[in-house]
């Protein structure tokens, strides 16, 4: 098809009568039994294929979106610390897991079972248990150990735990809710298995 004369703004293009078009309103600028139609309906960018186009485009962008969602939600894992192993570290941070597990559960005497063989030689569990509050509720959201002293095997971990008071005594500890705390831990690692090292050790 010839187009003939284009019209006002180049937007619309004369052409002579083709059945498969449907006829517009005629404009001056065109020629005489001409009838209007727009090229941009009979181009790629109009047709199906545009339309396939966006929605591939459209899925590719969110399978990578996507992607990177999960990549935030399960970050790769770090190196373990020099002188570790990576089961070293998962053992390690299993006992952490249970430990503060039985802090949460209220269970004094089941965490003080993780203290050093020495501790333990020194302080009973009825006096261990004495320090805690039971007022006050515990809940471990991470655990990363940060380095290991191979020659005292003593290895430093990071605890991330959720606390907040059971009884709201105030306002202003309702409207804070739970805090969030760091707290640094020693583990030592004796005859093949980690044990919580308490203050003092």
């Amino acid at each position: 098809m010839r187009p003939i004369w284009p019209c006002i703004g180049r937007r619309w293009r004369c052409a002579r009568p083709v059945a498969s078009r449907e006829p517009r309103r005629q404009s001056a600028a065109c020629a005489p039994g001409a009838v209007l139609y727009n090229p941009r309906e009979f181009t790629k960018k109009g047709s199906k294929h545009s339309m396939l186009g966006k929605q591939s485009k459209f899925v590719s962008g969110a399978v990578v979106a996507l992607m990177l969602g999960l990549a935030l939600a399960f970050p790769a894992s770090a190196a373990p610390p020099e002188g570790m192993t990576a089961e070293q570290v998962a053992a390690l941070e299993q006992r952490v897991k249970e430990r503060w597990q039985a802090l949460s559960d209220a269970d004094y005497g089941r965490a003080w079972e993780f203290s050093t063989p020495n501790y333990r030689s020194v302080f009973p569990k009825e006096l261990y248990v004495l320090q805690f509050s039971y007022a006050v509720e515990r809940r471990l959201t991470g655990v990363e150990v940060l380095d290991y002293d191979a020659a005292a095997a003593v290895a430093s971990v990071t605890a991330r735990v959720m606390s907040k008071p059971l009884k709201q005594t105030s306002e202003a500890s309702v409207a804070i809710g739970a805090l969030p705390l760091d707290i640094r831990e020693k583990w030592i690692f004796i005859e093949g298995q980690w044990w919580y090292s308490s203050s003092g050790e």
